[in-house]
């Protein structure tokens, strides 16, 4: 390479190499949370399945992945499992490689708009250490937020170079890398009204071929999540089955958070989920007010620098078209505030900071400038390294979690997990405990407290924690076995009984079902199993004679008994299903005849 191309090189080199640097450290790091999911991919065996990535069945049926469409950067993590044969360092390898590829074409693509280089490499070289950043590149499974914007920014320099059947691929891919990757359409239109002196080709000339695209992506993504439930957290985002007025103003307190962590990103938490962040219900909340406030002086200052500084109205822009389809303003989405969701859009708030330098430069030597600049990326990088050792592994991320957001709920309840797998149970029962004051209404965290005091030899704890979670979901029918199965192991037949009879009644049978059966028939005495039997053979002559009310009387008196051989109530839930069906109670027929369908012959 000549001097000159050395010379034209060298951004693309210091950009790319300091964001290699700062995360260098990443690469020694394991799996940390949802790294986790990704061993129970059933296409892990089979990464060159297309059909299946784009049906979207890359977790597995028994793992909710909410309405989650990102087959790109699944079938990235697919190959990288393939090649590193569950070794993380390859996985974190591609994620740094990533981070830096964006960063040098965030670069590239300021160039392209017209600004000048000098702003141009001072924006790319903020982003690429800005600690903001650290739960998207060291999180493995958070790669999606790096690759939607590597595409998405590629999607907007072809766009500018008039390459628009180029531009509408890398757009597409853009969007299977990430949802909110649609918004890079809206971003491009902005850049051309902000800048047209720069553009490759009048942008009609794509617009058709962009719109084609989203409407391809739009089609695949409803056929690939078709009949999955969006179901929401609770714990994850509090306002997401809130008034969208609470929801509004909730997510105007957290994009005023975001951007103070953006300005000062010291001690940035790792989560933020409830009751870290709480629903907002009142109208003047200061810092819901606040941030429509800044809202409102930025709209200002960028309509009136729209000719003299457009830059102003591109950084104002472009952070809200990319923030708006995770803000929570739009639509409810699965987490309330969450670093990586920043990631893309604080491009914008970095090239507001370096266009910022440009009158400095111009009052003031241009060693100064460049010391001010080098002592801010300096300090960026030491925050980004610091705050990114957390994400080394579980335990040290979930521990994190609890010192640096002891009100989150969530937080107490990963690190009580990470404490069973350590075996440390005594811990773990604080911890689910803590979760439980913050939250009392999550099933699962005193479904696992239950497990803990059983497993810590305390059975009678253990009924209470699991009698809270029936108390929320009645039909936890896990729960409620192991409520039958500690009883049994006090000796409590008869309040056995009782669960078994709701447990046998709501038509959820678990695994253990039939071991659970068995038990009670063995503590049943002669008499009760004579009982049974009798309702049982009563019940098959009534049904003959098309009497089901009394046979439904019968079978449900044995069925309760506890006095049954496992093998008979197979026969038992199935004729009180064609009683119900008899009786016209279709819903009844169909739980029991599930029920029984789900036991062996």
């Amino acid at each position: 390479m000549d001097s000159l191309g050395l010379r034209r090189a060298s951004p693309f080199l210091l950009v790319a190499a300091l964001a290699v640097l700062v995360y260098a450290p990443t690469l020694s790091y394991g799996f940390a949370y949802d790294d986790l999911q990704l061993e129970r991919s059933p296409l892990l065996a089979d990464p060159w399945n297309f059909p299946a990535l784009l049906a979207n069945r890359f977790y597995p049926e028994s793992l909710q992945a909410g309405r989650l469409y990102r087959p790109l950067s699944q079938w990235s993590l697919l190959l990288n499992g393939r090649a590193s044969a569950g070794h993380a360092f390859l996985f974190h390898a591609v994620n740094v490689l990533l981070h830096a590829g964006a960063c040098v074409l965030f670069f590239a693509w300021l160039a392209r708009l017209g600004l000048s280089r000098a702003v141009a490499l001072a924006a790319a070289l903020l982003f690429a250490v800005h600690p903001i950043h650290v739960e998207a590149v060291a999180n493995v499974s958070a790669r999606s937020e790096s690759m939607a914007l590597l595409f998405g920014i590629t999607f907007l320099i072809l766009h500018r170079r008039g390459a628009h059947l180029a531009a509408a691929l890398a757009y597409l891919l853009a969007m299977w890398s990430k949802e909110s990757a649609v918004a890079f359409l809206p971003l491009a239109l902005v850049a051309d009204a902000l800048f047209p002196g720069t553009a490759g080709g009048p942008w009609k000339r794509g617009i058709l071929l962009y719109a084609s695209t989203l409407a391809l992506w739009f089609v695949l993504r409803a056929y690939a999540l078709q009949g999955v439930e969006g179901t929401i957290s609770f714990l994850d985002n509090p306002v997401a089955h809130a008034p969208a007025w609470v929801r509004v103003l909730t997510a105007a307190r957290v994009q005023l958070a975001q951007l103070g962590a953006l300005l000062a990103p010291v001690g940035v938490a790792t989560d933020h989920s409830y009751a870290e962040t709480v629903p907002v219900r009142s109208l003047l909340d200061p810092a819901a007010l606040a941030f429509f406030v800044v809202l409102l002086a930025a709209a200002g200052a960028a309509w009136r620098l729209r000719r003299r500084n457009p830059v102003v109205g591109l950084c104002v822009l472009g952070y809200a078209i990319l923030f708006s389809t995770t803000s929570n303003f739009l639509v409810p989405i699965g987490a309330i505030r969450a670093e990586r969701l920043v990631y893309a859009p604080s491009a914008f708030a970095c090239l507001l900071v370096a266009a910022g330098l440009a009158p400095l430069a111009a009052r003031m030597p241009r060693v100064a400038v460049g010391t001010v600049l080098t002592a801010a990326l300096v300090v960026l990088s030491w925050l980004t390294i610091a705050q990114s050792a957390p994400w080394k592994d579980s335990g040290t991320l979930f521990r994190d979690q609890v010192r640096t957001a002891p009100a989150s709920a969530k937080a107490h309840l990963n690190l009580a997990h990470t404490l069973v797998d350590e075996g440390d149970l005594a811990g773990a029962v604080r911890e689910y405990e803590a979760s439980a004051r913050i939250y009392p209404d999550n099933k699962w965290t005193w479904f696992f407290l239950g497990v803990a005091h059983e497993r810590l030899g305390d059975p009678v704890r253990a009924i209470e924690a699991w009698r809270r979670a029936l108390s929320l979901a009645p039909n936890l029918a896990e729960a409620r076995a192991r409520v039958i199965e500690a009883l049994l192991g006090l000796g409590l037949r008869d309040q056995a009984l009782t669960e078994w009879s709701a447990l046998v009644d709501s038509g959820f049978l678990p695994p253990r079902f039939l071991e659970l059966a068995r038990r009670l028939w063995e503590t049943s005495s002669g008499p009760e199993r004579e009982a049974a039997l009798r309702d049982l053979a009563e019940a098959r002559e009534l049904l003959a004679r098309d009497q089901a009310s009394p046979a439904l009387e019968r079978l449900a008196r044995a069925e309760r008994s506890g006095a049954l051989r496992p093998e008979d109530l197979r026969e038992v839930l199935g004729r009180i299903g064609d009683c119900h069906e008899r009786l016209g109670h279709a819903a009844g027929a169909r739980a029991f005849r599930r029920a029984a369908g789900a036991l062996p012959p």
